[in-house]
């Protein structure tokens, strides 16, 4: 069952947005929605699903001083429990009250989980509001007519307006470029998002923010030897992935093939099985005898199946044309969106939906920091004096000559930087290869030099040069594509009342992880050292120890693009009869992109923006819906 929360106070009519989660919301379950009245407003929930653990955990409850509404799995009860002196086995909400009233505002920062809620405090007349330090639950406001609204879907918000809302510039212009825009921003100029790690609080018409946590690429831990850096790394995961898994009697979990998904895949199998739950693995694949030139990663997973002898559900067809998954999306996340995954991962949806599985496990924020290749750190080595490391590393393939060379190569640049300021770079995208890319881009000329939309494209690729490892996992981890990935999902997955968890963004195991040295995450010849090693006798030795990743995450979506053709161009062909449009998109390259991300000609595989073709699609459906309002 899925929580959603949702609260406004002082608004012209506060019952705007249960009334739209009555009438008019519509989920692929049943929903029910409850409110408590506060001081000219209220707080509410919408439950989505049904509870089959019969939770005791009461997201919404009136006190005499204090109005609750959450959203919350906590993740560290035990810890809680014992610092708040408290006893007869509290729920969720229990313990975020007790915190609430030990701490105050100061509460989150004792806080591990997935959680947003809103407590509305009478002594003090004000709405206290937070979001959890990965944004793993989302948080949308809005300020409206001197009132102010909240809601854990865009949707909600959209409702209090009527729909009469403006689009945001620099978010659309982002969109036609692939770029994510800033964590507080949304497809709307009136509508907010509280970005992740922070707390707002609504006091007499104003809102104060302020963020209340934050990795520490600072901190170290150091041990001996490698077992003890194993030991401890896999104590973390294990737990990471359990504690997800605790009061639910259904689960589920993506597994794609590769490390990630396999490590959470394996640990939850053996957690059910142990513990008598069901459990079943889900996955995208291609049907048998599809004659194109599409890979999946079906023999890894069967060889994951086989391991674990658990449950497996292949999904290996979009039953919906890609027009109509575009609709759908729209329709469930209130505007076109900037990722797409939410939209193509419907089949797994409702293929969890049919199987009654309650928590989806998911092996996403992997490459962003735990299981993340990093190479070889040399600034790390030399910052820390590892001779042996950076020797072994120097020698590894190459003659000693040369490895000598290179060494001091390595040495001076290292010394050259530590002593100026570090600017920005594009990584491995070079200006040459962004220019290929942006050349795909279907825009009117006229309107992308209007619009300095090559300039915008660049600055997105942008990054701080860092120094060492640790500060630049930080910036990875921490950048805007993860927390809107994880609000498109939590939206797409909630419609079938499945909720999303993801252990590897865990805030313990990911401090733990940037807190490891660097020569513990690489080693020559051996990328993912500390990850694969400490998943030895977990997952199946194949997958451990494999090095690349062939398949396509979603791969049936190519067969549907090539099924759609026809379709999706005739649906351009309509938009190209709007000047509007025309004004924007430079319609005449739309069928020769198409056809080229149907050929997939190996030379080009990374100039075709599959991600800005659909973004595009969407935009002319979102369009199309608008009648050509901005």
């Amino acid at each position: 069952m899925i929580t959603g929360i949702f609260g406004s106070v002082h608004l012209p009519d506060n019952n705007t947005i249960p009334a739209f989660l009555k009438n008019e919301a519509k989920y692929g379950t049943n929903h029910s929605v409850h409110f408590e009245n506060i001081d000219y407003g209220q707080l509410g929930v919408v439950f989505i699903g049904e509870d089959k653990n019969q939770s005791a955990n009461l997201p919404l409850q009136k006190l005499r001083d204090l109005v609750v509404c959450a959203d919350i799995t906590l993740y560290n009860r035990q810890e809680l429990t014992s610092r708040l002196n408290v006893d007869n086995n509290p729920d969720d909400t229990e313990l975020l009250i007790s915190s609430y009233r030990k701490w105050g505002a100061r509460c989150v920062e004792y806080l591990a989980g997935d959680f947003t809620f809103a407590i509305w405090d009478e002594q003090k007349q004000e709405i206290f509001c937070a979001r959890d330090q990965m944004g793993l639950r989302p948080f949308y406001y809005s300020i409206h007519e001197k009132g102010f609204a909240f809601g854990s879907e865009m949707n909600m918000l959209k409702s209090v307006y009527k729909n009469e809302l403006t689009l945001n510039r620099d978010y659309f212009l982002d969109t036609l470029v692939t770029g994510i825009s800033d964590k507080p921003f949304t497809a709307f100029k009136e509508i907010f998002r509280l970005p992740p790690a922070h707390y707002l609080i609504y006091r007499k018409g104003k809102i104060y923010i302020e963020k209340y946590w934050q990795l520490n690429p600072e901190q170290k831990i150091r041990y001996r030897n490698d077992d003890e850096y194993i030991a401890h790394f896999y104590d973390n995961l294990k737990n990471a992935v359990e504690t997800r898994c605790e009061g639910v009697s259904n689960i589920g979990s993506e597994l794609s093939g590769g490390l990630d998904s396999t490590a959470i895949t394996c640990i939850t199998s053996h957690y059910a099985n142990e513990h008598q739950k069901k459990f079943i693995a889900f996955s995208n694949t291609l049907p048998e005898n599809h004659n194109t030139v599409m890979k999946d990663e079906r023999d890894h997973m069967l060889k994951v199946i086989e391991w674990g002898k658990m449950n497996w559900f292949e999904v290996n067809e979009l039953k919906e044309t890609i027009p109509g998954l575009i609709e759908n999306t729209l329709n469930l996340q209130g505007c076109f969106t900037q990722q797409r995954f939410h939209m193509f991962n419907k089949g797994i949806y409702e293929a969890a939906a049919r199987s009654e599985i309650q928590v989806l496990l998911s092996g996403f924020g992997g490459d962003e920091m735990v299981s993340a290749r990093t190479g070889n750190a040399w600034n790390d080595l030399i910052r820390e004096k590892e001779w042996e490391h950076f020797y072994h590393a120097l020698k590894y393939n190459t003659f000693l000559p040369k490895a000598v060379l290179k060494g001091l190569r390595i040495l001076l640049k290292y010394q050259l930087k530590k002593n100026r300021e570090q600017g920005k770079t594009t990584g491995v995208f070079t200006p040459g290869m962004l220019t290929r890319r942006f050349k795909k881009f279907a825009l009117n000329p006229a309107f992308a030099a209007e619009n300095q939309l090559k300039e915008r494209y660049f600055q997105k690729h942008e990054k701080k040069a860092e120094l060492c490892l640790a500060f630049r996992q930080l910036n990875r981890i921490s950048h805007q594509h993860v927390p809107q990935r994880l609000e498109y999902s939590y939206a797409a997955a909630a419609y079938y009342g499945i909720q999303y968890r993801y252990p590897l963004l865990d805030i313990r195991l990911l401090q733990t992880c940037l807190s490891f040295p660097a020569w513990m995450k690489n080693r020559p010849g051996t990328d993912r050292y500390l990850f694969r090693q400490a998943l030895k006798g977990v997952i199946p030795e194949e997958i451990r120890l494999r090095a690349d990743k062939t398949g396509a995450v979603i791969p049936h979506t190519y067969l549907r693009l090539k099924k759609d053709r026809e379709l999706i161009l005739d649906f351009i062909n309509m938009c190209a009869s709007e000047g509007y449009l025309n004004h924007i998109f430079d319609f005449s390259r739309f069928e020769g992109w198409l056809d080229a991300l149907i050929e997939r000609n190996p030379d080009e595989m990374n100039y075709l923006m599959p991600g800005a073709f659909y973004n595009y699609l969407m935009i002319l459906a979102w369009f199309n819906r608008q009648n050509g309002t901005m």
